[in-house]
């Protein structure tokens, strides 16, 4: 059987590791609510996608995790971006495997 083209794209999608941003950061370099609990406003070098996951402090003192739902890219500035996301875990409830933003960078950086 051969798979058309969006359904390997579904497939690689599937199979990709999240990876985990904080909700937080300065100048150029930011995540931040736009709506809580439901949409987010993002200043990334490298934009998250579908699937990616996104933590945030709660008032109960634990560290949420939220699942980006979807995404916007702006065009102006580039690095500019909207997030829908929902509720998924909180961190120390999760079991899955994530990769820190942080070691994405310093990967593509080599």
């Amino acid at each position: 059987m051969r798979l058309k083209f969006w359904e390997k794209k579904r497939l690689e999608w599937k199979a990709r590791i999240p990876v985990l941003y904080e909700m937080s950061g300065g100048w150029g370099d930011r995540i931040e609510w736009s709506t809580i609990g439901s949409r987010v406003t993002g200043w990334k070098q490298r934009i998250p996608e579908v699937g990616d996951l996104i933590s945030s402090p709660m008032q109960s003192g634990k560290t949420g995790l939220y699942r980006v739902t979807d995404v916007e890219q702006m065009l102006d500035p580039r690095d500019m971006f909207f997030a829908d996301v929902e509720e998924a875990f909180y961190l120390d409830e999760y079991e899955g495997e994530y990769t820190l933003d942080k070691e994405r960078k310093a990967t593509f950086l080599k």
